[in-house]
């Protein structure tokens, strides 16, 4: 059953709550660990979204996962990622889906910066470029 939705652009006539409410959405967010992924994770959790989190082991996405969920009281999956390796992805799907039966959204957060952050483009080596390039 379709609910009635009303088209607007006056957002005095929009509630927002109800239209960023994540309640039973399951959101896979990759680089999990990193600055934006960290804020990323606590946006969704606090709209009711369940989380995978996933990123590299260094940064402990399974015990940052654990402490999501003890905060929010829902289950969330912690999944150690190496996104730039197909088989690692395939893994997180098995794993999102043989957990929560589904997946709602994906928030790719994940990036290399490294030592090219600073790097003058113009020195930037082939290896590096496509490095970046790969796992961006």
């Amino acid at each position: 059953m379709q609910e009635n939705i009303e088209r607007t652009t006056e957002t005095d006539n929009i509630d927002f709550k109800r239209k960023f409410d994540l309640t039973g959405k399951v959101i896979v967010i990759t680089g999990a660990g990193g600055l934006l992924g960290r804020a990323f994770c606590d946006a969704v959790a606090q709209f009711g979204g369940t989380l995978v989190v996933a990123d590299l082991k260094v940064a402990k996405p399974i015990q940052r996962a654990a402490e999501l969920e003890r905060r929010y009281k829902r289950k969330m999956l912690g999944f150690e990622l190496e996104v730039d390796h197909k088989d690692s992805i395939s893994k997180l799907l098995d794993a999102t889906l043989s957990e929560f039966r589904k997946v709602d959204g994906l928030v790719n957060a994940h990036q290399n910066k490294s030592h090219l952050i600073f790097e003058p483009f113009e020195h930037v080596s082939e290896e590096n470029w496509d490095t970046v390039v790969r796992i961006n």
